[in-house]
């Protein structure tokens, strides 16, 4: 029986290799980059001390800001733990700061099409998976 890494991998060695769904995340990369950028270029014209990032979840916007200004925060304290991870000179809180030290407040408006695209897309690895445990396994009949 082949070890669990690799019929994982080879599934999703698979699913990248199928033109619809290689297209969509490409697309989706796209445009998360150009968020990005779209909220690089509407900060340079703005003066702030300090910003808290309300939501900031893994932190995935926090290096769109000055690290020395920048505060994280989401009530989530798995998600915090992992952006103080990646993003180690970013500040991070698990418990609600007093709001009234920051001059900027960031909100990032999450796209809910493409977290439904990614689940269905998970949804569809674990039921490839699936079949080829299930293929793989011994079983009474087989």
């Amino acid at each position: 029986m082949l070890p669990i890494k690799s019929v994982i991998k080879k599934t999703l060695l698979f699913l990248i290799n199928v033109p619809e769904i290689n297209m969509k995340v490409q697309h989706i990369l796209r445009l998360v980059d150009e968020h990005k950028q779209t909220v690089i270029a509407a900060l340079k014209n703005i003066n702030y001390l300090k910003i808290i990032d309300y939501g900031c979840g893994e932190g995935f916007f926090s290096d769109c800001f000055n690290q020395s200004k920048y505060y994280g925060y989401d009530p989530n304290i798995n998600k915090i733990i992992y952006a103080k991870k990646k993003f180690i000179n970013y500040k991070f809180l698990s418990e609600s700061p007093d709001f009234r030290m920051f001059d900027l407040f960031f909100f990032n408006n999450r796209n809910y099409s493409t977290i439904a695209f990614f689940f269905s897309v998970f949804r569809l690895i674990l039921f490839c998976w699936f079949i080829v445990w299930h293929s793989l396994s011994p079983g009474p009949n087989r």
